[in-house]
């Protein structure tokens, strides 16, 4: 009965979509593939407003379905309201949703449940902004900031968890520690949901001599590892490292002072063009002025 009450709004809404059938199937998809705790038809029927919201999704974004079908608690997100006050709210919304990941990894009791949380948090997150592009309540560069916001968060997070656990094992970090450098769509702030992360981590051995560089290999491959994780939500995001210096072939950890004889005497021009893109995301404030510095330096020499 309640199936046959919504049908007459369900059959137009998916007959409106490009593909009909295709969306025909992903709603059946949807039904079926759903808990049985979750009671679909049931929200549908107290929140007609759902039907089109739904009836878009599969109709348009076929891994938007996929993500509303393996992840039930997506619904809750499509019940806020999807008027224009979202757009105008979309800054607070960030800052909100980006505090709020801070506050739960630093509680978490471990970093394998810190992960755990901000995989649930940057998927759920990452649906709500591709829904609200999708149905034109948030733009492009709207969406672009806040999933960049959101992956600078996760970042400055994950990387004092890593640090402290990298720190019990081996000793705390030499020299003055390790950056985070953002670059492609993540160091222009040009993020969508599902965006690469591309980055290179940047560190100062100080006095620490040739042994600094295993334990910062060490480390940047436990933070990748965290990144990388897969989880019951999909691992955090995928990681491209290939933009360092001398990309796949080189360390994954680059002395700061390596960084700048490579940009001084080997880099070729597409590497300082990548460089216009790079952005210091997180890690000691002294090193991120002087990384930031380098930057700066390398993009203004003179190329013969």
């Amino acid at each position: 009965a309640l199936l046959a009450a919504l049908l007459p709004r369900l059959v137009a809404t998916l007959a409106a979509q490009p593909d009909p059938d295709r969306a025909l199937q992903r709603f059946d998809r949807l039904i079926f593939g759903l808990p049985a705790g979750i009671p679909l038809l049931s929200l549908l029927r107290h929140n007609p407003a759902l039907i089109d919201r739904i009836g878009g999704i599969l109709g348009s974004a076929p891994w938007l379905a996929e993500h509303l079908a393996a992840t039930p608690s997506a619904l809750e997100g499509l019940l806020l309201p999807s008027e224009g006050g979202e757009t105008l709210r979309a800054g607070q919304h960030t800052r909100e949703i980006c505090a709020l990941l801070r506050r739960r990894m630093d509680a978490a009791a471990d970093t394998a449940l810190a992960i755990e949380i901000a995989q649930r948090l940057v998927r759920g997150e990452e649906f709500r902004l591709a829904t609200a592009l999708l149905e034109t309540t948030l733009d492009i560069d709207q969406v672009a900031r806040a999933a960049t916001a959101l992956a600078d968060t996760t970042l400055q997070r994950l990387l004092v968890r890593i640090v402290a656990d990298h720190a019990a094992r081996h000793g705390p970090p030499p020299g003055a520690g390790v950056v985070i450098v953002a670059l492609g769509k993540a160091g222009s702030r040009e993020m969508m949901a599902g965006s690469d992360l591309d980055l290179m981590l940047v560190y100062d051995p100080g006095e620490a001599g040739p042994g600094a560089a295993g334990y910062y290999s060490r480390l940047v491959h436990g933070l990748i590892g965290a990144l990388t994780a897969p989880g019951r939500d999909g691992p955090l995001y995928a990681v491209d490292m290939r933009l360092r210096p001398s990309g796949s072939q080189g360390p994954v950890a680059v002395s700061l002072d390596a960084f700048i004889r490579y940009h001084a005497e080997s880099a070729w021009v597409w590497e300082r063009m990548a460089l216009t893109r790079a952005r210091v995301v997180t890690g000691p404030a002294p090193l991120r002025a002087r990384v930031t510095a380098a930057i700066d330096a390398a993009l203004h020499q003179h190329v013969p």
